[in-house]
């Protein structure tokens, strides 16, 4: 859109992203646009609720379990130059 200075994607989900040098060319940019692009709005229907479906229970790991896998995750594995291996000298 030249006038307001802004640019608009519009989206086939009705989305619509304005994007502006400044707060006030976005209004001016909505305010111009909306006309134009509310007669092909989608009509609105009744939703129903979806159903969830049943509970999902998930075991509990017991606790000695879970401690060892939270020390088996400690950090003092990591070499000191990171996990990606030693770093490149700088030097020239």
């Amino acid at each position: 859109m030249r006038d307001p200075k802004a640019t608009l994607k519009i989206f086939s989900t009705g989305s619509i992203t304005v994007t502006a040098p400044s707060v006030r060319n976005v209004q001016l940019a909505i305010e111009k646009i909306y006309p134009l692009v509310h007669e092909f709005q989608k009509p609105k229907t009744d939703k129903t609720p979806r159903d969830p479906g049943p509970p999902v229970h998930l075991p509990l790991q017991p606790e000695a379990d879970v401690a060892a896998a939270s020390s088996s995750n400690n950090s003092d594995n990591v070499s000191p130059s990171g996990p990606y291996g030693a770093k490149k000298s700088q030097s020239q």
